[in-house]
């Protein structure tokens, strides 16, 4: 059993939510001591730190509908100093040591309580009208004599009866510390005949009228807050009972289970307009380009890490990372967060609709090089060196750009990092329905046909694919292109073909890149693997491995691993019917590895029209938004008009027929890996392990 919170300040918090001052007077007397040691570790002098308390405090009560849980205020504290401090002082230190003992802070109560009177003057909140009298708990009265003291001269007076608040506050929050520690003890799912009689309760869960309860062993009930029990995640209200249904906490909508049990965490995903401590982090180490990706109010401060999300290229739910405060290194922790929750081990988070949870102190494994593929009960395992299957703490292993997902040593999906060449990051405006690829914060660089499916950079130049049109019946045709950024060159790297690029996973280690493809007309499912190489394009022949009626048609392949001979794959068997929000289940997976042995040439005719380049030459800051190609004409590019810039053009263009294919024998080049499936403006649903055939 792992309680989360004291029973006093789960309390302030509660009422500090529900807009009672004297809630806020609480929490402020509760919290002001850590408070007041993290300013003032990152503040010249004494005057300094109260000072910048009071505005903070001040701030809270502004903030007050979205205060969070007693798990992470201290950490939510930190980040609002760094945000108040900011707006006056400008960036300061974060890190927050907090380690000044209360006996060095000068004239620390009587600073405490002037600090409270100054702050609620502020605020306006003297004459305030508060919940009735007798509906005020003990303590509360104080402070409300002590402003009726205040106001009419007698500051000693008020000082010494809001001294006494402080002690009593400070009291029992020492009796709270001292407490015994709780233990996790087994559960009870009812009360038995005997103790329903005589109305005593069990340790642990007992079920009564009003819901499922928690008892102590000796009777007690929890602290109110966020309770861990066998695995689980609960949320006790001051009786111990276990919430059920949605409740609304801070900027998060929560779902607990009928035997209150944590099932869901959900949120909004608009994107952060201010400035914040990993603003300013991700500014010192070069990642400019990833700001405007962090997700609004959903920065969690915890010790040395920064806990964040994530919006992701062409994906609406992001991904959930934390960063080093101190250094230039970051983890994705889980992608598909709808929201997250930070306790003291565990990370809690909601991935695809089900819970999970993360251990903080579980550091990134170090895997030997040697990397090989085995396949076990039709899954494939990545194993390393030594021959040890590799399982990431936090289940994702970053191998060269390509991110894996591997659960219980099976790899369950692949897929890209951020695309970037130099200090430029590429990706597409709306995969599979803007025409536009942009670059940075947003800066439009080129737009190309009627929509841009994928991109992969490979070196110094941007390869995509280009949907050229899509004609009566759903027949679709596309190009594959390649920028060269710094010289702007741009040249197709194959003819015109049928059907779309899905996914594209570049290899720089083996100067290849591996492809989706999807042949067949608008929505087709079939899929193969495509890839180009030395500035040519080809699909893998496969026909002879994909016998059979395994999927019907609605089979595609997911490449995971390059050995240098064989392409490991996933041959995932998929429903034929697309369900309305473009999702596809795929209902059942086999291991398949396909030669490179055969490949064949992809695409017949070339299209006579290249990409179009944003004109960025009047840009403000040209040194940093200008590229080699992205203004004026290039050798088979052109300038987008005025309009063009401000509009996406969706015009289909007329492509000539498409010749026979053309068959090469592979003379022994190398290929390369891997990464996730996908289909053109579709996602995938993982199929369960008993799917499997």
């Amino acid at each position: 059993m792992d309680v989360q919170t004291n029973k006093p300040l789960s309390v302030a918090v509660l009422r500090t939510r529900n807009g009672e001052v004297a809630g806020f007077e609480d929490f402020y007397l509760l919290t002001c001591a850590n408070t007041f040691r993290d300013i003032r570790s990152v503040t010249e002098t004494d005057e300094e730190a109260w000072d910048l308390l009071r505005r903070v405090y001040q701030e809270v009560w502004q903030r007050h509908e979205s205060l969070p849980e007693t798990g992470i205020i201290r950490s939510w504290l930190r980040l609002l100093i760094r945000d108040v401090s900011q707006k006056t002082e400008g960036n300061i230190a974060d890190n927050f040591t907090g380690d000044t003992p209360e006996e060095l802070i000068p004239d620390a109560d009587n600073r405490t309580v002037a600090s409270l009177i100054q702050i609620e003057e502020a605020l306006g909140m003297m004459w305030k009208p508060d919940v009735q009298p007798e509906e005020r708990n003990q303590s509360t009265a104080f402070v409300a004599a002590g402003r009726f003291l205040f106001s009419v001269g007698l500051v000693a007076v008020a000082v010494l009866v809001a001294l006494l608040l402080l002690q009593m506050v400070k009291k029992e929050v020492r009796e709270s510390k001292l407490a015994p520690q709780k233990t996790k003890r087994e559960t009870v799912s009812v009360q038995t005949e005997t103790e329903k009689e005589t109305g005593a309760a069990v340790a642990g869960w007992n079920h009564t009228d009003m819901g499922w309860q928690y008892r102590n062993e000796d009777g007690s009930v929890p602290a109110a807050g966020w309770f861990e029990d066998e695995g689980a995640l609960y949320y006790l209200n001051e009786e111990g009972y276990a919430l059920t249904g949605k409740h609304h906490f801070g900027v998060q909508d929560f779902r607990f289970g009928e035997d209150g049990i944590l099932k869901e965490i959900t949120r909004t995903y608009a994107r952060e307009k201010s400035e914040t401590i990993l603003s300013v982090h991700m500014r010192e180490y070069g990642q400019e380009a990833d700001i405007d990706r962090i997700i609004d109010d959903s920065i969690v401060l915890d010790n040395e890490w920064i806990y964040f999300l994530r919006a992701e290229d062409g994906s609406g739910v992001p991904s959930l990372y934390r960063t080093l405060k101190a250094e230039d290194h970051t983890e994705l922790i889980a992608d598909s967060v709808s929201g997250y929750l930070v306790q003291n081990r565990f990370l809690w988070y909601c991935r695809k609709g089900s819970i999970e949870k993360f251990d903080k102190t579980a550091a990134e494994s170090e895997f030997q090089d040697g990397f090989r593929m085995e396949e076990g009960n039709h899954c494939w395992r990545l194993k390393d060196a030594s021959g040890g299957v590799v399982q990431p703490p936090n289940g994702y292993l970053d191998f060269d750009g390509r991110v894996y997902r591997i659960q219980d040593g099976e790899i369950k999906h692949v897929k890209n990092g951020p695309q970037r060449i130099g200090s430029y990051r590429f990706y597409c405006e709306n995969p599979s329905q803007s025409p536009a690829i942009l670059r940075d914060n947003g800066i439009a660089y080129l737009r190309h046909g009627v929509a841009i499916d994928a991109l992969a950079t490979l070196g110094e130049s941007l390869y995509y694919s280009v949907l050229l049109s899509s004609g009566a019946g759903g027949a679709e045709r596309s190009q594959l292109w390649r920028v060269d950024i710094y010289t702007g060159e741009a040249a197709a790297v194959s003819g015109v073909f049928q059907g779309r690029i899905a996914a594209m996973y570049p290899y720089p280690e083996d100067q290849i890149i591996l492809m989706e493809y999807r042949p067949g007309k608008t929505n087709a499912l079939y899929g193969k693997l495509a890839l180009i190489q030395n500035g040519k394009s080809y699909t893998l022949q496969d026909d002879k491995l994909r016998a059979g009626t395994y999927g019907n048609g609605s089979d595609q392949l997911l490449p995971l691993w390059y050995d240098g001979t064989d392409v490991y794959c996933y041959w995932n068997n998929c429903s034929p019917d697309i369900s309305s929000d473009g999702t596809i289940e795929v209902l059942s997976t086999r291991t398949l590895k396909i030669p490179i042995s055969r490949k064949q040439m992809l695409g017949g005719e070339s299209s006579d029209r290249g990409p179009k380049f944003a004109d960025v030459s009047g840009a403000e800051n040209p040194e940093e938004t200008e590229l080699p190609g992205a203004s004026g004409n290039t050798e088979n590019g052109e300038a987008l008009s005025e309009d063009e810039m401000a509009e996406v053009n969706r015009t289909a263009e007329a492509v000539p027929g498409e010749s026979e294919e053309k068959t090469e024998e592979n003379t022994g080049e190398n290929t390369g890996e891997n990464t996730e499936a996908g289909s053109v403006g579709q996602m995938y649903v993982e199929p369960a392990p008993t799917e499997h055939p």
